[in-house]
C-alpha cells in the first residue's frame, strides 16, 4: 500500500495524545461530579452517569480520530492499467 499524502500520517501522533487527554478528563470527571453534588445519594446528577457509556465513546473518538489521519493520508493498493 502507498499513500497519495504521506504527510497526514504524522497525525497519527497526536493520537496517544489524544488518548492521554481523554482518559486523564474521564478520570477527573467522577470526582468534581462528585464534589459538585456533595452527601446526597439520590441526586439526579449521579443517576444520569453511565460509565460503560463514556469509556464506549472515549474509544469511539480515539478511533475516529485515527481512521480519519488515516483516511486523510489517501491510501492507494492496485495497480491501474
Amino acid at each position: 500500500m502507498i499513500f497519495g499524502d504521506p504527510r497526514w500520517l504524522w497525525a497519527l501522533l497526536a493520537v496517544p495524545l489524544m488518548a492521554l487527554l481523554e482518559w486523564r478528563a474521564l478520570a477527573r470527571s467522577d470526582p468534581a461530579l462528585a464534589s459538585l453534588v456533595g452527601s446526597r445519594a439520590g441526586s439526579a446528577l449521579l443517576e444520569q452517569r453511565r460509565p460503560s457509556q463514556r469509556r464506549t465513546s472515549f474509544a469511539l473518538r480515539v478511533i475516529a480520530f485515527a481512521l480519519l489521519a488515516l483516511g486523510a493520508a489517501d491510501p492507494q493498493w492496485g495497480r491501474e492499467l
